[in-house]
């Protein structure tokens, strides 16, 4: 799993949160790292005739992170702590392109959820 023990952590300290938007992985994909590369395996429905999505490192981080992150500031807050350090604003259009990307091929949905709590219990 892509989500590293640093990232619950992170989650824990917060000492929970809010979300309202949530990002949500597509359940016809699935991620695997097979010899160090990541891939998003159709599980059984085929999305728009892709069988297989290849993904780098942090494409792999940020599809582990859709079933987190609130909002897209959020997954910003997340891959911030991940790699410890602030991204300029060309790499957050960057993500910014890549989740949209993502919506595009409906490999994640972004829905409107009631808010709920997060907590250390739940993570």
């Amino acid at each position: 799993m892509i989500l590293c023990q640093d990232l619950v952590q992170l989650y824990k300290k917060r000492g929970g949160f809010y979300l309202i938007n949530m990002y949500k992985k597509s359940k016809e994909y699935v991620l695997r790292e097979i010899n160090d590369s990541y891939f998003l395996m159709s599980s059984g429905k085929c999305i728009n005739r892709k069988w297989v999505y290849q993904l780098n490192k942090t494409g792999a981080k940020i599809w582990e992170l859709c079933d987190i992150c609130g909002n897209f500031q959020e997954m910003i807050d997340c891959l911030e702590e991940s790699y410890n350090r602030k991204f300029i604003d060309d790499e957050k259009k960057g993500i910014y392109a890549y989740m949209s990307q993502l919506e595009k091929e409906k490999l994640i949905i972004e829905e409107k959820n009631e808010v709920k709590g997060i907590t250390e219990n739940n993570i």
